[in-house]
């Protein structure tokens, strides 16, 4: 009988099952600019197989559950489906000694949805689009409410 290092628990192999699943291998990437940073790392824009990419990166922390959050975040985007929500493409590990993991989403152009709002000194925002922006937020909205998506997720919205 051979050894086994490592005893694999049922926690691992659910795991694993969605990481090999939605795998990108960091080599196909295209790197381009970083577009911003937040509290868990930074945001990239990239190329896979022609398609423009968005990676945010996932930084190990003392302040929070890292595998926790990344875990949760994986699942739940890789489930939704909707138009008013950016579509998740995959998971992306850099190679040691690095070991980044990112998590790669399409790139939606223009900046975020608060730099669009508070530039109203180069570009108008007038009601009607106020309004078209408030009901596609409320659509992705109920969309998570109804999957039962944690309050926690929906405040990134």
């Amino acid at each position: 009988m051979a050894d086994n290092p490592k005893v694999r628990t049922s926690q691992d192999d659910k795991d694993r099952r969605f990481i090999d699943f939605d795998y990108i291998p960091f080599e196909d990437i295209e790197w381009g600019e970083t577009l911003g940073s937040g509290s868990f790392g930074c945001v990239y824009k990239g190329s896979y197989l022609g398609i423009d990419i968005a990676l945010k990166e996932i930084l190990p922390s003392n302040e929070y559950d890292v595998r926790k959050y990344f875990l949760r975040e994986h699942t739940i985007m890789r489930e939704c489906r909707h138009p008013n929500i950016v579509l998740f493409i995959g998971l992306c590990h850099a190679p040691p000694p690095d070991e980044r993991t990112f998590i790669v989403s399409e790139y939606i152009p223009g900046g975020n949805l608060r730099g669009y709002i508070q530039d109203t000194v180069n570009r108008p925002f007038p009601w009607r689009l106020r309004i078209s922006f408030a009901i596609d937020i409320a659509r992705a909205l109920a969309y998570l409410h109804a999957r039962k998506v944690s309050d926690a997720l929906k405040q990134d919205i």
